[in-house]
């Protein structure tokens, strides 16, 4: 499409201010100077689904358009996709609320309606640039424009849509010209297309509509509003340095504040700026947040003369009041349950003490419907509440810096290199300078301060950071590990206050510098002395790609920082505290179908998913989790001499109390999630015990340090979620007596009693099922519903079979609690989940679901007999739910096994099929990747062609053939020391290609090393050869822990034995080798099977396989060949060929390689009687499995024995030291080569400039950049 390719005219002047598309934007303006209220029609909107129905009728007459005036017609026939898209997005964006805000113009002379001014203002806008539209003119026109007409926020969201509607108008009008059987159905738009023959119109609207839908319009807001720019003069300087969605907050109020005052936009903005300068110096009150949504926005309401409508005035007053009417719903609500219980009773004449009875026991599930009941509607009926941010998206400011700590206690050696892949997983999603890394661990619980295992685990925790440190620029890394502390409460030597300890003293040195709590500190002690914020993650807590810094971004917005009031030590407003949302790790769901059912379940997280959102949304705070950030100043001053010894195990949410946490759930980070009931089952023991151990915080004065007691800092609400808590713990066991009573004590029908202790546990799913009925019944919608309802029946399901087992598991963890509560010991009892779940994977799961969940089938099966003997007219009644219980352990297992795979697993056939693939690939580049192409792949071989060899090359094509590369040794179709001389080489033949910042261009004569024209760089090529260097270069760091020679090069003498056996076979070889090859050849497999398994046998094996085995193959190959005389065609002979030799070539080079790499063994095989006894000590550090990067060190061990050995003069022993020797400087040397390898590589990834090929205006990557033209390709 040419017309497509012509540079914009207007575009020479769209910078300068003074060009011809400046004039015409100013002439416009002043045009439009006086806009009125509202808009009230369109010449286009109305017609949009008559521009709808013409689309298809002009396809089809496309289809046949004659060949003058077919080059429109593929045009359209190309590119109707983007008017599809585009009509689709003007209907989508132009809702009728939203073009009701519209400022309109004046009616035409003769007319009523009243288009909107941003219509004219996109036909001016098309019209002047002659439809080629960039997002630089968009942006020097409308500044210009705005010289004479400043535009509202509205307008200029509404200005894509305008200028896709304007687009498509003109597109239908020119093109109904061009075919009048496709006539247009609207005669607007035309303005647009002034000057342009009807041909070239078409060409251009297409362009357009493509061009708009990439422009970044947020950023051309950005550039262009008058309100952005008068807001960014925010006195407190933070508006500037907000994130896009918290100033698109700002600014929608101040629309809204414009609308009720009646005033203009731009004179509501400049009243706001005054407001806030009169409250400097004060960094809160002269921000400009502080009087559109914070507590200031009442007065700078009432000073501006805003309407406040009885609507507004309604839900203000509600606000007010949310606790009490939140605490009236729930009170109406659960009386109302109650009520229905009431009723029943007395209506099947229940006596006062049956009435009592089933009144209590009704009282728990009546509050248990009520706070579903009611949080539901809360969801429903309030706006979620989100934070105002700073963006920190490209970088944490320098004032902000963070530390992300993992607090973990650590079983073992075991458990540190999951703890240093989580760290440096952190890391790599959160790359920001200003991020800190920093492991609090400490060890196991013991009956002594050390234990012989203490040196190894602190060892290799320090190791670990300082590899992390050596990886990383700026040594992010560091480590903090604390001693045991012997607790007289818990009888035991442990960690002080475990976690919450860690954290409190973590806090202290950041404040204090105090570090003599940790007894080994690895990374530098002084950085940490300047955190402001900590992130803190569980050692199973992921953190997505710049999760953190959003977090920061939230914590350090000025109407969210912590305000604490000096008479009583309260926060009294803002956060100390950042929970983000907490979801399950996808991978975690799909371990077991018990973990797909529960995770992410609302109804059984004891913590922030079942109420959070209702605190947040409500009362403007949430439960913090213990995975989230807080300011370590506030935070700490928060708790000060609030937190007594050996009492607090639900630390988390008792910091959340003090600290004032907010919810925020438009961030996310995942955890694990239990893979089992009797993993679960651990946890909520853990969870409940916790949750109980905070009764004596529901008074008036609470516990305090040294066993003080000290007036409560908790709210109501606060003590409402403490007992709330304690209310869903105490659930199961009320909704298991409520059953049984009704079957065996209460009046009336079993079936009712039944009812409500199996539909209680499952209320969530009838408001899911309600709240999804309400979004429509689009097909997508109800298949959603319906994939929900059956995984929310599913959960329910299960939850109703495991209420006995949670019964009986929150009974026992309440009654320990109490009594440790009146003893003051074991308190702290607490194991990790990650300990948990190794002690249970280690047992039957069968065993482990009985061992734990015993009481379910014992309560069932008594309750049965009870039943046969009292009542046994409800035993049909409670058979299905006696039935469920009494089978739940065995349920359990069923649920928590691992899925079975989707796809069976490759048999052996598949398996050689693949392998044989594989090596054909190999011989490919094995053969073309050659010093005549300077080891750089040519892009293709034509066998039938005459040109054979296409001799050049691209990024890609180099990429692949590295990966291919390092895939073949993985195979064993290519040794290591083959594989870093080919790496090598090619390596060194790229440093003498033309380069671009740092990129190969994208084609090059593969002999001359010269570019081909057009001298090109690709984004794809490029980024195709960056993810392959990367490849390489932690392939050949991870080949120095393998050994050097892997077992499978026997695997890969297979694959070449395998198409040798099928080149033979072939039907054009007329049966001539039937016989004496395939002898042969099963001969040698036989061989190598033998041999692959025993590695001190590799060598004789060689010597047999290359001396007398591949001879004798050989030889009846020729004898094949001689009795077919003429018969046979040497091209048929060719396969055969190839793979014999390449069979002798693999025989070679694995010799070569393991006289060179471990020549040793094959003299150590020949050791003489005096040796034999003595060689194993010797050799003791020389295993199979030895490491190539172990290796000669462990050969220079076995020399120092050697040469410590009575007989070392001796000749073999001489022989031995030698080759010892040898194969220890050749493994070293391997080595090296693979550091300098990868290197090499990685200096080359590194070099890359992708920066160059990124767009920032439409947040995408250019195609390439041609060098021959001196531009980039969009």
């Amino acid at each position: 499409m040419s017309a497509f390719d012509e540079p914009a005219e207007a575009e020479r002047d769209d910078t300068t201010g003074d060009g011809p598309l400046d004039a015409a934007a100013r002439a416009l303006g002043a045009a439009h100077r006086h806009a009125e209220a509202a808009a009230t029609g369109s010449p286009g909107m109305a017609g949009v689904a008559a521009l709808r129905a013409w689309l298809p009728r002009a396809r089809a007459v496309a289809r046949d358009a004659d060949a003058d005036r077919r080059a429109p017609a593929e045009w359209l026939l190309d590119n109707d996709h983007q008017v599809r898209r585009a009509l689709v997005r003007i209907g989508e964006d132009m809702p009728p609320a939203f073009y009701r805000k519209l400022p309109c113009l004046a009616p035409e002379a003769g007319g009523s309606s009243r288009p909107p001014r941003v219509h004219a203002l996109a036909q001016g806008l098309l019209g002047a640039s002659r439809m080629q539209l960039s997002q630089q003119l968009c942006v020097a026109f409308l500044r210009a424009y705005q010289t004479e007409a400043p535009l509202a926020i509205a307008e200029l969201w509404a200005l894509p849509t305008m200028l896709r509607l304007v687009c498509v108008e003109a597109l239908a009008e020119s093109f109904g010209r061009l075919f009048p059987e496709a006539a247009a159905p609207a005669q607007a738009g035309r303005s647009a297309a002034g000057g342009l023959d009807d041909a070239d119109c078409v060409a251009r609207a297409l362009s357009a509509l493509a061009t708009i839908a990439t422009i970044r319009w947020k950023d051309l807001f950005d550039a262009t509003s008058l309100i952005e720019d008068r807001l960014g003069r925010d006195p407190a300087q933070v508006y500037a340095r907000m994130d896009f969605e918290t100033r698109d907050r700002y600014r929608r109020r101040l629309e809204d504040l414009a609308r009720r005052s009646r005033s203009p936009e731009l004179a509501v903005a400049d009243a706001l700026i005054a407001r806030a300068a009169a409250a400097a110096p004060d960094r809160l009150r002269s921000h400009v947040g502080h009087w559109l949504i914070g507590e200031g926005r009442a007065a700078f309401e009432t000073e501006i003369g805003a309407r406040r409508p009885a609507r507004l005035r309604l839900r203000e007053a509600a606000a007010r009041r949310a606790g009490a009417l939140y605490a009236l719903a729930l009170a109406l609500a659960a009386f109302g349950a109650l009520t229905a219980a009431a009723a029943y009773l007395a209506w099947v004449g229940a006596g006062p003490g049956a009435m009592a009875l089933g009144l209590a026991l009704s009282a728990l599930p009546a509050v248990t419907l009520a706070v579903t009941l009611v949080n539901w509607l809360v969801t429903r009926l309030v706006a979620p509440r989100t934070l105002p941010k700073l963006d920190f998206r490209r970088a944490v400011a320098p004032d902000c810096p963070t530390a992300v700590a993992i607090p973990a206690l650590v079983g073992g050696a075991q458990d540190v290199a999951a703890l240093e892949r989580r760290l440096e997983t952190h890391r790599l999603a959160n790359p920001d300078p200003m991020l800190r890394f920093v492991l609090l661990s400490d060890l196991p619980d013991a009956d002594a301060e050390t234990t012989a295992e203490d040196r190894t685990v602190e060892g290799a925790l320090a190791e670990a950071v300082a590899r992390l440190n050596a990886r990383f620029a700026g040594a992010p890394f560091h480590l903090l590990h604390r001693p045991r502390r012997f607790n007289p409460a818990e009888g035991r030597w442990m960690g002080w206050e475990r976690k919450r300890g860690k954290l409190e003293q973590f806090n202290a040195l950041i404040l204090t510098g105090e570090a003599t709590p940790f007894s080994l500190i690895v990374g530098d002690v002084a950085a940490l002395r300047r955190i402001r914020f900590v992130a803190t993650a569980d050692a199973d807590t992921v953190l997505p790609p710049g999760s953190v810094s959003r977090l920061v971004g939230a914590l350090a917005h000025p109407l969210n920082a912590a305000r604490i009031d000096p008479a009583t030590g309260r926060v009294a407003a803002g956060y100390t505290i950042l929970q983000p949302r907490v979801e399950i790790a996808p991978e975690q769901a799909t371990r077991s179908a018990f973990a797909r059912l529960y995770a992410g379940d609302a109804a059984i997280d004891i913590y922030s998913r079942a109420v959070s959102d209702v605190y947040q949304d409500l009362f403007g705070v949430g439960s913090f989790t213990g995975k989230g950030l807080y300011e370590v100043a506030p935070f700490a001053q928060s708790l000060a001499g609030r937190a007594p010894e050996n009492r607090i195990l639900s630390h988390d949410l008792f910091e959340g109390l003090h600290g004032r946490v907010a919810l925020t759930t438009d961030i996310v980070v995942y955890e694990g999630f239990p893979a089992s009931w009797p993993e679960l089952a651990a946890r909520q023991h853990r969870w409940i015990r916790g949750d109980w151990q905070l009764l004596p915080w529901l008074g008036r004065r609470v516990p305090a340090p040294g066993g003080r007691t000290v007036p409560t800092r908790f709210s109501l609400l606060d003590r409402w979620k403490l007992v709330d808590n304690l209310r869903r713990s105490l659930s199961p066991p009320a909704l298991v007596a409520l059953a049984f009573a009704g079957w065996l004590a209460l009046p009336g029908a079993p079936w009712v009693w039944t009812l409500v202790a199996a539909l209680t546990p499952g209320a969530h799913v009838f408001t899911d099922l309600v709240t999804g009925l309400a979004q429509g019944r689009r097909r997508g919608a109800m298949r959603g519903l319906a994939m929900r309802m059956r995984e929310h029946g599913g959960r329910w399901a299960l939850g109703v079979a495991f209420l006995p087992a949670d019964a009986a598991l929150a009974l026992d963890a309440v009654a320990r609690t109490l009594r440790r509560l009146a003893t003051r010991r074991r308190l702290l009892e607490w194991t990790p989940a990650a300990s948990i779940a190794a002690r249970l994977s280690g047992r039957s799961l069968r065993g482990a679901a009985w061992r734990t969940m015993w009481p379910a089938p014992a309560v069932a099966t008594t309750g049965a007999v009870a039943l046969v003997g009292l009542n046994p007219a409800a035993l049909p009644v409670a058979l299905p739910l006696l039935a469920l219980w009494i089978l739940s352990p065995e349920i359990a297992v069923a649920t928590s096994r691992r899925p079975a795979p989707v796809e069976p697993p490759l048999d052996a056939a598949d398996r050689a099929y693949l392998r044989r693939i594989a090596r054909r690939t190999w011989l490919f580049f094995e053969t073309f990747v050659r010093p005549e192409d300077n080891w750089l792949p040519p892009d293709n071989f034509q066998e039938a062609a005459q040109s054979g060899v296409a001799h050049r090359t691209s990024p890609t094509n180099i990429g692949m053939m590295m990966l291919a590369s390092l895939t073949a040794w993985r195979l064993g179709h290519v040794g290591l020391p083959g594989l870093v001389e080919r790496m090598r080489n090619t390596l060194d033949a790229m440093d003498r290609l033309e380069t671009h910042r740092g990129h190969l261009l994208n084609w090059v004569d593969t002999r001359r090393l010269t570019p081909l024209e057009p001298r090109y760089v690709s984004t794809v090529d490029s980024g195709n050869l960056a993810v392959s260097l990367v490849t390489l270069a932690q392939a050949c760091r991870a080949a120095r822990d393998g050994p050097p020679i892997l077992p499978a090069r026997w695997d890969g003498l297979l694959d070449a034995l395998a198409l040798l056996s099928e080149a033979l076979a072939a039907p054009e070889n007329r049966g001539a080798f039937d016989r004496g090859p395939p002898e042969a050849i099963r001969a040698i497999e036989a061989a190598v099977s033998a041999a692959r398994a025993d590695r001190a046998a590799w060598g004789s094996a060689l010597d047999d396989l290359c001396d007398r085995l591949r001879p004798a193959l050989e030889a009846r190959i020729a004898e094949g060949l001689a009795a077919a005389e003429d018969d046979l065609r040497p091209e048929a002979l060719r396969e055969a060929q190839v793979w014999l030799d390449r069979t002798r070539r693999h025989l070679a080079a694995l010799r070569r390689d393991l006289r060179s790499l471990e020549g040793w063994r094959a003299v150590a095989a020949a050791a003489p009687d005096q040796w034999v006894d003595r060689l194993p000590a010797i050799t003791a550090g020389l295993g199979a499995d030895l490491a190539l990067a172990d290796g000669p060190v462990a050969m220079e061990a076995a020399r120092a024995g050697l040469a410590a050995s009575p007989d070392a003069a001796d000749g073999w022993a001489q022989a031995f030291d030698a080759a010892l020797a040898e194969a220890a400087s050749a493994q070293r040397a391997l080595a090296e080569a693979l550091e300098a390898t990868a290197a090499h590589a990685a200096a080359w990834a590194e070099g890359m400039d992708f920066a160059m090929l990124y767009d920032d205006a439409s947040r995408l990557f250019f195609i390439g950049y041609n060098l021959s033209l001196g531009r980039m390709d969009a």
